[in-house]
């Protein structure tokens, strides 16, 4: 049988939210700016508790002493088993990533675009379809894949199956390089660091290099896609759009910085319009939500989960196209817009917003008892959670990329292979 040991305590949720809020702080002392506010001390005040709230459900989660998991006897795994289901996500990986190909290539003429706007706008011209639909339901195992290799390629086992799901894992990011997207390539890094950190046995110096060549990387990355979209809509000087996109209005650069971006040479130009870019974005939810709070219409009423977790509209959307599902961000205030994790939280529940955190953190607890426990396949969520909740202070890291659905999946996954090694080993004690 084996067993796997994860360490939730160097990457603990408890952790994870305070250092999330301690770079955006440094982030915020850091950046040549101004801000807009329209926080009052009722608001001021449901921001506080619900952070608060959040961060007891994560430790009330976690110490809790009943055992969340389903009786079983223990978290070791046959060989066997874990080979088939690696292999099933792996054969699922293929299918998603062929429909992905199909979806591009023959239903929305991607290969024909000459530029990322005119690839963008395929995107949304061509609307959902079949393949589509099936990427859509199937990238879970993806990302979920690409996780459990992580750990199984460390312990050196099922190489091929692994590198399989790797390399699958590592094609998925891609797609989004068509039209100038990000925030998968992000994903996907940031999922792979934090399952890295959790597998390590200890952490050196080495290893910290490791993660800081793998963050350059993806900031030249994003960096090139970002500035190549400015320059595709403003030409060389980037500078104007540093003070006229909408995720500037709240936390607008100093007039200087501004006049050195426009003064410097067109290399240092990107390079300082991206980097003040990355603060502003990182900044600019938490003055967001404040301005969504106040803007919200009452007559709107609220969503109850409907804002969020979009997974069964996603679904109508693939299948039926976009006309079919009601377009909520009509409601937002700050549509398009970062509003921390708890703006949609705020559309979806109001002041109710600070039990959802303290059951959203419960959650996170739950789960990392059950890596604490050792369970291989609880991984993948608990990692995602991870990311979400170190992204808090920015965006809701549950609409991020469409992460519901891998939310979900990553559940299923939990759930379908639970109850697949249950009946196993059930099936075992009767042959005995």
């Amino acid at each position: 049988m084996e067993q796997f040991v994860f360490h939730t305590a160097r990457v603990s949720p408890e952790r994870t939210l305070l250092v999330a809020w301690a770079a955006w702080l440094v982030c915020f002392l850091a950046m040549p700016i101004s801000v807009v506010f329209y926080g009052t001390f009722e608001t001021v005040a449901l921001f506080i508790c619900a952070n608060l709230a959040l961060w007891f459900g994560l430790s009330f989660g976690w110490s809790s002493t009943a055992d969340p998991r389903p009786s079983t006897e223990s978290c070791g795994f046959d060989t066997a088993d874990i080979r088939l289901i690696l292999l099933c996500l792996v054969v699922a990986s293929a299918v998603a990533i062929a429909a992905k190909v199909v979806d591009l290539v023959a239903y929305r003429g991607i290969l024909e675009a000459r530029s990322f706007a005119d690839a963008r706008l395929k995107m949304e011209a061509n609307g959902s379809n079949f393949f589509s639909g099936i990427y859509f339901g199937l990238s879970p195992a993806i990302v979920a894949g690409g996780i459990l290799a992580l750990v199984l390629l460390r312990r050196g086992q099922f190489r091929r199956i692994s590198i399989a799901a790797l390399v699958l894992f590592g094609i998925n990011p891609v797609f989004s390089f068509v039209y100038g997207g990000r925030s998968v390539l992000f994903l996907m890094v940031a999922l792979a660091i934090i399952t890295w950190l959790l597998t390590l046995p200890a952490v050196s110096r080495r290893h910290v290099l490791y993660v800081l060549g793998a963050l350059s990387v993806v900031f030249v990355m994003t960096m090139y896609l970002f500035v190549s979209r400015a320059v595709e809509n403003v030409g060389v000087q980037v500078d104007k759009l540093a003070s006229l996109s909408d995720y500037t209005k709240l936390v607008p650069l100093d007039a200087d910085t501004l006049l050195t971006m426009r003064d410097l040479p067109n290399l240092g130009r990107y390079v300082l319009y991206y980097v003040t870019s990355v603060g502003q974005y990182v900044l600019h939810g938490v003055f967001e939500f404040f301005y969504l709070v106040q803007a919200k219409s009452p007559a709107d009423g609220l969503f109850w989960g409907k804002y969020q977790f979009t997974l069964y509209d996603q679904l109508q959307r693939a299948i039926l196209g976009p006309g079919s599902v009601a377009n909520l961000s009509a409601y937002d205030p700050t549509a398009g817009l970062f509003s921390t994790f708890w703006g949609p939280a705020y559309l979806d529940f109001g002041y109710l917003m600070v039990v959802y955190g303290f059951l959203f953190g419960y959650v996170t607890g739950r789960v990392r008892r059950l890596v604490d426990q050792g369970d291989l396949f609880a991984l993948p969520l608990y990692v995602l959670l991870i990311f979400q909740l170190f992204l808090v202070p920015i965006v809701n890291g549950v609409l991020l990329a469409s992460s519901v659905i891998l939310n979900v999946g990553f559940f299923a996954i939990w759930l379908l292979t639970g109850a697949y090694l249950r009946r196993r080993a059930g099936s075992a004690e009767l042959a005995a």
